[in-house]
């Protein structure tokens, strides 16, 4: 005959043991709840920023109405069927066709924005790769020219701005004011172009390639809000003539 014992659990230690885990469980959760949301707040957090402080200063009356905010395409990444990918640049004027025969010489130079910290940017005249360098808009007018010359660059999320990466260049382009100072070395000669036009446009519009004649100008262009790709800021400068 076989003889059974039931023995039975020390509920207490189990008791002890759930204690012990629940004391951990709980505050983990809190630290991944509130690291979501410090990532959610710097993602979202300069797009809103921009959207209630910023543009109001050079939103044009046509774009007062609200664009919905596409979180997909924060921090400037292009995904599959998102739209033109925007580091080429016959994405930004499908229709105009942008190649120019370059000058005999010169086929790149620089630009410096000092309160954007951009002190050596490379331009490059009728380039096609926006992540490896500034666009010089081919068929419009080069820097000292009468007309309106126009660099295109790559923007992101305004904390990820790199001087070196050309993908976060014009991250801070909002930040110019009417009356700001930029730089650029052409052919052995520096030019100072001082702000005064600052707008933004929808993506179709041609505007920005519009040649003012009557002086020598030069328009900086990028993709705003930051982060994403739904309008464009146009910040055009006028060459300084007289002595610094």
């Amino acid at each position: 005959m076989a003889y059974y014992r039931y023995v039975k659990k020390n509920q207490k230690g189990l008791k002890l043991r759930r204690h012990n885990l629940s004391k951990y469980v709980t505050p983990v959760s809190f630290i991944a709840a509130g690291v979501g949301l410090v990532m959610i707040t710097i993602s979202i957090g300069p797009i809103v920023f921009y959207e209630v402080f910023t543009s109001r200063r050079f939103r044009e009356a046509e774009l007062l109405s609200p664009v919905g905010v596409d979180v997909r395409s924060v921090l400037g990444v292009n995904t599959l069927g998102q739209g033109p990918d925007l580091t080429r640049t016959d994405q930004w004027f499908p229709t105009v066709d942008y190649k120019r025969e370059l000058p005999t010489r010169v086929s790149s130079y620089i630009l410096a924005v000092p309160k954007l910290g951009i002190e050596r940017g490379l331009v490059r005249i009728g380039g096609e790769d926006l992540s490896k360098s500034l666009i010089h808009f081919g068929k419009t007018a080069l820097p000292g020219e009468r007309g309106t010359g126009l660099i295109i660059g790559h923007s992101s999320l305004p904390q990820l701005f790199n001087q070196e990466n050309y993908l976060t260049i014009f991250s801070n382009l909002p930040r110019l004011k009417l009356g700001d100072l930029f730089y650029v070395y052409y052919d052995g000669v520096q030019y100072r172009y001082r702000v005064e036009d600052m707008k933004e446009t929808g993506p179709d519009d041609l505007s920005v390639l519009e040649q003012k004649t009557d002086d020598s100008y030069i328009t900086l262009l990028t993709c705003v809000p930051p982060g994403l790709k739904t309008r464009r800021l146009a910040v055009r400068g006028r060459l300084v003539k007289e002595s610094p």
